[in-house]
């Protein structure tokens, strides 16, 4: 979420300025031992930035040799005539919502240092597990949930997700403060609106009081101190940017990550790693360019069907291309396979066991 700062030659998420969309400065507050940036809740908001604004505070800032509203040099994006520098760059769901705000609000519970605060419930962690344990979740969240007391510093985004839209709430309901959990359960509504296709102005308007609701009772029951520019980002802007790019998932970095993910699995070796990715691509593309080349039609149909498959696809066509007796037929177990867009799941896969939807 604070990616953008690069781009942009701007300040960070602890600097002066340092939002993107508005001209928010935040002030400085002692956090701990030291000392933190906090976006506070504004009402009226602060005005928010143009392409045009962006520009300008650049230019003035390189001529005078000073930051100026947060900028202190020319971004190279700037000569794209097509590109939004405001709307262009956005507050990341993944990396703000989820790796931010979310699981700075599970370490705010959960951490021992914070035994004093009236949201602590780090003594409750077994009573919320054995909650979680109990979960059944359905086959379409990947993950199984892990227990918050042992794995809550190695969560991924994706687990972080299943925690925030599905096993948060019923896991918190009398262990969490009243008062926190409805001030929680703000942050979970509106972002589960806004992951939603459905986007109707009343929803909308709907999700844009919910995350508000959250962003200034935030900064009441949390503190200044972690009032950051990733709950800035959530309260004040988050809506806007689906208004201009569609519901959070259609422009998210999961995506990106999964492709990053593909790449380090083609990696077989520690040496010359541009060179083994080089070659996958390479050998990517002779096999889609040569693939009528295939003698069997059915193992043609094939490799043409997985083209687009989020499989390895050059190991799996070399494995059948190595074949010496291409003309017999291959056969593969497999613990789920799918269908028509619908999975089904073979009784090895045992991972179903743990699901809702498991007989």
């Amino acid at each position: 979420m604070q990616g953008k700062a690069y781009l942009l030659s701007m300040s960070h998420h602890n600097g002066v300025g340092g939002c993107i969309t508005c001209e928010e400065e935040g002030f400085t507050t002692k956090q701990g031992n030291g000392h933190v940036r906090s976006y506070p809740f504004r009402d009226p908001p602060a005005i928010l930035r143009t392409s045009s604004s962006v520009l300008e505070n650049a230019l003035s800032a390189v001529e005078n040799n000073t930051r100026v509203k947060g900028f202190y040099d020319f971004t190279p994006l700037a000569k794209l005539p097509w590109f939004d520098l405001v709307l262009g760059i956005v507050p990341d769901y993944m990396y703000g919502v989820l790796l931010g705000v979310t699981k700075q609000l599970l370490n705010l519970w959960l951490s021992p240092s914070k035994y004093k605060k009236p949201w602590f419930i780090g003594n409750k962690t077994k009573a919320i597990d054995k909650r979680l344990k109990d979960m059944k979740p359905p086959d379409f969240i990947q993950r199984l949930p892990r227990q918050l007391e042992t794995s809550r510093a190695y969560f991924k985004a994706s687990e972080l997700q299943a925690w925030l839209l599905y096993y948060s709430v019923p896991c918190l309901i009398d262990i969490l403060p009243q008062r926190y959990l409805e001030h929680f359960a703000c942050l979970v509504e509106g972002v589960y609106v806004l992951l939603g296709d459905n986007r109707t102005p009343d929803l909308l308007a709907l999700a844009k009081e919910l995350l508000s609701t959250f962003y200034k009772d935030h900064q009441v029951l949390d503190g200044d101190g972690n009032c950051s520019l990733n709950v800035h980002n959530v309260g004040a802007h988050l809506v806007t940017h689906v208004q201009s790019w569609g519901p959070l998932w259609a422009w998210s970095c999961f995506p990106f990550e999964d492709l990053n993910g593909a790449l380090l699995e083609s990696v077989r070796g520690t040496g010359n790693q541009c060179r083994q990715l080089t070659w996958l691509l390479y050998a990517q593309n002779s096999l889609r360019a040569n693939c009528h080349l295939i003698p069997d039609k059915k193992i043609q149909l094939f490799v043409e069907k997985e083209e687009n498959s989020q499989k390895n696809i050059y190991e799996q066509a070399s494995s059948l291309l190595d074949l010496k007796h291409i003309g017999i037929p291959v056969f593969q177990e497999a613990k789920r396979v799918i269908v028509n867009g619908h999975i089904i799941y073979s009784r090895m896969y045992e991972k179903t066991l743990w699901m809702c939807s498991s007989n």
